[in-house]
């Protein structure tokens, strides 16, 4: 997943906020217009409740808009909730474990580069890429390698033998497939060593943030030539990591539900 602006919005995702929340707006590309021209007032439209009551209501109008909309409503509501609520749950292999951080996960989503983050983030996981690349073993040799990007050890492996401008995009989405496993699907975490072909077979959730908080604080510190926002989210996952996956798991337990596995990794 690379870059792109957290403000460039696709026609249809703004067609479908003001459908929603200004449906009498009979021109409704002057509407757009005034969306793409202030981001106060399309944060302030991000943030309303009607979007998730609509989307929650008919999921599949999922179909009809970017991932990113999608999961930026969801991550707003959450926000939204846990100024009403002083604690989040954790899931400890059976049992569950309130933990009173709900401040300090508000404090990570009111800075609006992250929470644009993360919501890409969680859009990458719609639909997983996987491609070949051409090694070089030799003078003039080459082998193929399989690269998937939901898969840590074909990213390590591959981070090692590319271009240094490379390859702090491939630490950091390593970083985001530890911090997506943890946050939405914990399950896995503990299920994976009895499951053929995991994707990494770390020992225990606790193992797979250390590897997030490497590859993200290995990212951050070439992070230098990337795009503001991008470097400045980079930093914030490298000392929050714990912290940012609070977040997605609220998002996957209270709003997901059964059709969790409907919307990621197609």
């Amino acid at each position: 997943m690379m870059y792109r602006d957290f403000d460039r919005w696709p026609d249809r995702d703004l067609e479908f906020i003001v459908s929603v929340l200004v449906p009498e707006k009979q021109h409704r590309g002057e509407m757009i217009k005034v969306l793409r021209g202030d981001a106060q007032i399309l944060d302030g439209m991000l943030s309303d409740e009607r979007l998730f009551d609509h989307l929650m209501n008919d999921t599949e109008q999922v179909l009809n808009i970017s991932g990113r909309l999608f999961f930026t409503v969801l991550l707003n509501k959450a926000r939204s909730d846990l100024k009403r609520h002083p604690f989040t749950f954790e899931q400890d292999n059976r049992f569950g474990v309130v933990v009173f951080d709900a401040a300090a996960v508000l404090e990570l989503l009111d800075d609006r580069a992250t929470r644009a983050y993360l919501a890409t983030v969680l859009s990458s996981f719609v639909r997983i890429e996987s491609r070949i690349a051409f090694v070089r073993i030799g003078n003039g040799t080459f082998r193929t390698m399989r690269v998937n990007d939901f898969d840590i050890e074909s990213l390590i492996e591959f981070s090692r033998i590319v271009d240094d401008e490379q390859r702090v995009y491939l630490w950091k989405r390593i970083g985001e497939v530890c911090l997506f496993l943890i946050g939405v699907f914990s399950d896995y975490v503990e299920a994976q060593r009895q499951l053929p072909g995991a994707w990494y077979r770390a020992t225990s959730k606790k193992e797979l943030a250390e590897c997030g908080i490497y590859y993200y604080r290995a990212a951050s510190k070439e992070a230098k030539n990337l795009p503001g926002e991008l470097e400045h989210a980079l930093a914030q996952m490298s000392e929050n990591f714990q912290l940012a996956t609070k977040p997605l798991a609220y998002i996957s337990r209270r709003y997901l539900g059964y059709i969790e596995h409907t919307v990621f990794l197609q």
